[in-house]
């Protein structure tokens, strides 16, 4: 495992989401989700980081972040619809990080 996964597994981001497939998050559970995904983000772009990572280490943990999200999407039992927009956005920012940092 790369030392940098420890910082994705130790977020509570990817809890909250599986926690919403079961129930609907309450208020303060939801701001804690929005906190976590904060952190989430900010551990994918310091993968960034100029001596960070190998361009392909960066690949490889990019796309098992990935998978690991598109396989809760993916689950029967959805997730609730304040999570999803996250999830959404989530997708859209890693496009963002991809292409900032190919240039």
């Amino acid at each position: 495992m790369l030392r940098n996964t420890r910082s994705f597994e130790k977020n509570s981001f990817i809890r909250f989401l599986r926690l919403s497939q079961v129930r609907s998050l309450f208020a303060s559970e939801y701001e804690q989700a929005q906190t976590a995904y904060e952190r989430y983000i900010n551990c994918i772009q310091r993968l960034f980081r100029p001596g960070k990572l190998s361009p392909a280490d960066t690949l490889h943990m990019m796309a098992k972040l990935r998978i690991k999200l598109i396989a809760i999407q993916e689950e029967p039992v959805k997730v609730a619809p304040e999570m999803e927009s996250l999830l959404r956005l989530f997708n859209g920012k890693c496009c963002e990080i991809s292409i900032n940092n190919a240039n």
